[in-house]
């Protein structure tokens, strides 16, 4: 495997842990006075977004872990 794909596939990876993660923490609120009626999101960090959380450090920690790997090879 070249660096090149590693990168992309490493990339794509964290990408959709990011985009989970901050689906995942999204909650929508409707707040209704006497003439509006607003629409609020909020974040809040629950059990899913840390675990998205971990799995994205864990990802980057292995990127390198491999990408030290197959610089050492290809030398």
């Amino acid at each position: 495997m070249t660096k090149r794909k590693l990168t992309l596939i490493f990339l794509i990876l964290i990408l959709i842990l990011i985009f989970l993660a901050i689906y995942s923490g999204i909650e929508f609120q409707k707040i209704t006075t006497e003439s509006m009626e607003w629409q609020s999101t909020r974040f809040r960090i629950t059990d899913k977004t840390k675990i998205f959380g971990i799995g994205i450090l864990l990802s980057i920690l292995g990127y390198i872990i491999l990408r030290k790997k197959i610089s050492k090879t290809q030398k």
